[in-house]
C-alpha cells in the first residue's frame, strides 16, 4: 500500500520541534511519496533560516521514499526519484504565473492530483507532465477563495494546460 507524506510542520500544534520531528520519523521512513514546503523542511530537518532544494535533497538522501516533491508556492517546486537506490538530480519546475485569490488548498490540490497522476501511472516515477499537472491544480486552487469550493476538477486542470503550453 503506498504511504503518502504531506509535511505540515504547524509551529501552533507542536510543543516543540523535537517532538515534531518523532512524530514524523515512522511516517518518513514508511512513506512511498514525499510531499514538503521548503518552510516546512526547514523545521523537520533543522536547516538554515533560507535553506536551497538542495540542501533539502542532499538531507533527505537517506529516506527509503521512491519519490520526494519539494514546493515552494509562486516560487515553483522540485522532485526527485529513487532510481536504482539513489534519487535522481533534482528537477525543477516553475510555477504558473496567475492572479491569485487565497493560497488555502493549493497545497492539498497540488498533492492530490500527483497523487491521481502515480494512481493513473501505477506508481511509476514522478515525471515533469506530472508536477506540471500538480502546480496547475495547485496554482487553479489559488484564483478561488474556500479550501474545498476552489478545487479544481481533471477537466479545469486539463484546459488550464491547454491554455498554459510553452
Amino acid at each position: 500500500m503506498p504511504v503518502c507524506f504531506d509535511v505540515n510542520m504547524r509551529p501552533a500544534i507542536w510543543r516543540d520541534r523535537t517532538t515534531a520531528r518523532a512524530a514524523c520519523a515512522p511516517i518518513l521512513d514508511a512513506a512511498t511519496l514525499l510531499k514538503l514546503s521548503l518552510d516546512d523542511a526547514r523545521s523537520l530537518l533543522d536547516l538554515p533560516d533560507e535553506p536551497e532544494a538542495d540542501d533539502v535533497f542532499r538531507a533527505l538522501a537517506g529516506v527509503p521514499a521512491n519519490s520526494i516533491v519539494l514546493t515552494d508556492g509562486a516560487r515553483g517546486s522540485w522532485y526527485s526519484n529513487r532510481i536504482a537506490g539513489v534519487f535522481s538530480a533534482p528537477v525543477f519546475v516553475p510555477s504558473f504565473r496567475i492572479e491569485a485569490v487565497e493560497p488555502t488548498g493549493a497545497g492539498d490540490a497540488f498533492l492530490a492530483a500527483i497523487i491521481a497522476r502515480l494512481i493513473d501511472r501505477s506508481w511509476e516515477p514522478l515525471e515533469l507532465d506530472d508536477v506540471r499537472y500538480a502546480s496547475a491544480a495547485g496554482a487553479l486552487t489559488t484564483t478561488r477563495a474556500g479550501a474545498i469550493d476552489s478545487l479544481p476538477s481533471k477537466s479545469e486542470i486539463d484546459v488550464f494546460l491547454h491554455e498554459h503550453t510553452d
